[in-house]
């Protein structure tokens, strides 16, 4: 599959449509992924009236063992858990609904290839 890059090589009127090229690299699971989980966390509370805690050790430790740091891997279930959870009228993202985004989205794209399962759905899930 190409990357990005390459079909901006290869097609001069799209690239020139897109000045600034930025490689973004994956999180490392670190202070700086907690820390993004956290951002996420504050744009949640403008949606939702209770915290999703995206921080906890288990959540954010099956959120990377999901994604394996890949940004928009991340963003794709915490929107697709956010999506859900709304449907339900539900106060917060629930674990469940991150399982049902992975099972949903990660299993159909690169972030679940190779997962041999749901992170969500083991309790108290460690790295």
């Amino acid at each position: 599959m190409e990357t990005s890059l390459d079909v901006l090589k290869v097609n001069p009127q799209l690239s020139g449509r897109i000045p600034t090229k930025e490689q973004l690299t994956l999180f490392r699971h670190d202070n700086q992924y907690l820390d993004f989980l956290q951002e996420l966390e504050e744009l949640l509370s403008h949606v939702f009236d209770r915290q999703s805690h995206l921080t906890d050790p288990d959540i954010s430790d099956a959120m990377f063992y999901a994604t394996n740091g890949v940004l928009d891997s991340i963003m794709m279930i915490v929107r697709r858990a956010a999506r859900l959870a709304i449907t339900k009228n539900a106060q917060c993202i629930e674990k469940v609904d991150s399982a049902d985004a992975f099972q949903r989205y990660g299993r159909l794209h690169q972030t679940g290839k190779g997962k041999d399962f749901n992170p969500f759905l083991i309790e108290n899930f460690s790295l």
